[in-house]
């Protein structure tokens, strides 16, 4: 959840900001501020307002779509090699 701090918002915390702004944006009004405490706190709410679990269905959705696509390219070392990749990159854990 560093990365707020520095501006950048990931997919999780603008699902969680959808869901209920007027809890995320306390947060994100002065995140240079916040305690390691508080950056628990709020990485707690991302989480607890469906920030991880939307986005691991979205990457799913959207890795799942991938894969039909590549099935599409002839047969050869490559398409399984483009098959394995993006695969292991919904797999990895963070």
């Amino acid at each position: 959840m560093t990365d707020f701090r520095q501006g950048i918002y990931t997919l999780p915390l603008l699902l969680a900001k959808e869901e209920a702004p007027e809890k995320v944006m306390p947060y994100l009004e002065a995140p240079e501020g916040l305690s390691r405490q508080e950056c628990i706190q709020f990485s707690e709410l991302v989480t607890d307002l469906g920030g991880i679990t939307g986005s691991l269905f979205l990457a799913k959705h959207l890795t799942d779509q991938a894969l039909l696509e590549i099935e599409k390219f002839p047969e050869s070392r490559n398409r399984e090699i483009l098959m394995e990749v993006t695969q292991t990159l919904l797999q990895r854990n963070y």
